[in-house]
């Protein structure tokens, strides 16, 4: 076994000389001595000694008590103070360096002797657990979920990066806090939040194995934009070698993207039998309402000016009819898979044609969707544009273009309801690594309530008065932008606005 290397600091020369010889007595090898804080600092770099034998009270800038701290600190070797002081204030000033030993003067020889080995045992220790807590650290950071751990009172103890980045806290900021205080977790199927979760593992000392959950982070940091997640986890007790339980360990993962997905292949799928459905229902329909029109239109053209009841209630069943009529066809329109006229599309053309059409008188105005378009309230409505020039063509059926964005137009004018604004912008974009055109409508409406976005593209959702709208227009939008193999999502803030975003592939 080698000598281990000892660094002696002292200001008295004959004291030091002693320490030395009797170092060299007891095995050890004396690398140097130095009577000042800061050549023992630089002594300490250089050399890098087993142990530095510090003694307190030294002359300059710098005393012992600071001297041993930065050499600790920045080179990690373990130090034993030596004083002839023992008065409370250096005592405390000595507690809070935290030395590896602490002899008084005179000692004896066995002293030292303990002194320095029970020093250098407790690095030795200090050192293995610190590698060991290193080391778990790298492989819970390695981890890719997030790793919470908390003590019996449900304190932070420990967070790994995947935590810190769910979360928005940093460690520091974390530890120590109430787990409740740091990101509300609220599972699913009871509501209860994380700190009972972790109460429950805490008392009963039983995992659990599976938890399903919407978490809102209460970050400090880069998460203060408290965004919904869906996260999904376990809890287990972490126990001492009696078997009582110190504490938790939680495993969380955010599924978010997960979830989104799960619930646009659900939507494409209810809306693919719901458009089965629809195509049948509405052919089926659509005879009888021709039907019943024409014969009440004939009705009507028979009966004499004077019979005002009777021509009051035909007109009454004529309106009825052809709001049936219409919507059946927004059904077929809905059910419909077929885009028989694709041609190269000018995205931002559509867009400014719109525009110019809202400012027209209404009788110059001949297409259908437009009109309806026009009847929207848009008279107290600033409308901002933001087209990319340089957007390129995508191939597409104008006409189905054309309607998804007065179905997006006229919902943002009934959002708004009064005055506001409307932004509507065009870029390019890349879609899974392909070109896309990505139209964006943001408006300062009411925005749209929690409980009914999981709803937004379901045919007949609407959450207007019955009679002023079908429910069908972002139904139909939805069903045209996937035809044209794009995608149609949106953001929204209860009364902040929302923004619509549509994205279709570009040509070639």
């Amino acid at each position: 076994m080698s000598k281990k290397r000892i660094l002696i600091v002292e200001d008295e020369w004959v004291i030091a000389n002693d320490i030395e010889i009797r170092l060299q007595d007891m095995g050890y090898e004396v690398l140097a001595i130095v009577s000042t804080g800061k050549k023992a600092i630089a002594k300490a770099q250089e050399l890098q000694p087993d142990l530095v034998l510090m003694d307190i009270k030294l002359n300059g800038e710098i005393d012992g008590i600071e001297a041993a701290s930065q050499i600790y600190s920045q080179f990690y070797i373990p130090f034993v103070f030596l004083t002839a002081f023992s008065d409370k204030k250096t005592l405390e000033r000595a507690k809070i360096a935290e030395p590896f030993g602490y002899l008084i003067k005179p000692f004896k020889e066995r002293e030292l002797q303990i002194a320095i080995e029970i020093a250098l045992y407790k690095h030795a220790a200090e050192k293995k657990l610190k590698e060991s807590q290193e080391w778990l650290s790298t492989t819970f950071n390695s981890i890719c979920d997030a790793v919470v751990t908390i003590d019996a009172k449900s304190l932070i103890t420990y967070m790994n990066r995947h935590a810190i980045s769910l979360t928005g806290w940093t460690a520091e900021e974390a530890l120590g806090r109430p787990l409740n205080d740091i990101f509300c977790i609220i599972t699913e199927d009871t509501g209860r939040e994380a700190g009972y979760l972790a109460n429950m593992v805490l008392v009963s000392g039983q995992p659990i194995t599976s938890i399903s959950c919407i978490s809102i982070p209460k970050g400090m940091g880069s998460r203060k934009d408290n965004i919904k997640m869906y996260v999904e986890g376990s809890a287990a007790p972490i126990k001492d070698n009696m078997g009582g339980v110190v504490g938790a360990i939680l495993i969380f993962r955010d599924v978010t993207q997960e979830r989104l997905i799960e619930e646009r292949v659900r939507l494409a799928e209810r809306l693919a039998a719901l458009g089965r459905m629809s195509a049948g229902v509405a052919h089926e329909i659509n005879t009888p309402l021709t039907g019943i029109i024409m014969f009440s239109s004939i009705m009507l053209n028979r009966l004499s000016p004077d019979n005002a009841d009777d021509r009051e209630s035909l007109e009454l069943i004529i309106e009825s009819a052809q709001r049936c009529s219409r919507i059946v066809n927004g059904l077929l329109r809905f059910s419909s898979t077929i885009t028989s006229n694709r041609i190269d599309v000018n995205v931002n053309a559509i867009i400014e044609a719109l525009l110019e059409d809202l400012y027209k008188p209404s009788d110059s105005i001949t297409l259908p969707l437009r009109k309806i378009l026009k009847q929207s309230n848009f008279e107290n409505i600033s409308i901002e544009t933001n087209l990319d020039p340089s957007l390129p063509s995508i191939k597409a059926d104008a006409t189905q273009i054309e309607e998804v964005f007065i179905n997006v137009l006229t919902n943002a004018a009934d959002a708004i309801n009064g005055v506001g604004a409307l932004l509507i912008k065009t870029r390019q974009f890349s879609c899974e690594q392909k070109p896309c055109v990505e139209i964006e409508f943001t408006d300062t409406g009411c925005g749209i309530d929690e409980g009914h976005k999981h709803r937004l593209f379901e045919p007949f959702f609407t959450t207007k008065t019955v009679g002023i709208s079908t429910g069908l227009g972002l139904a139909i939008s939805y069903g045209i932008v996937k035809i044209h193999g794009g995608d149609i999502t949106f953001k929204s803030e209860t009364g902040k606005g929302t923004s619509f975003f549509i994205r279709l592939p570009c040509n070639g």
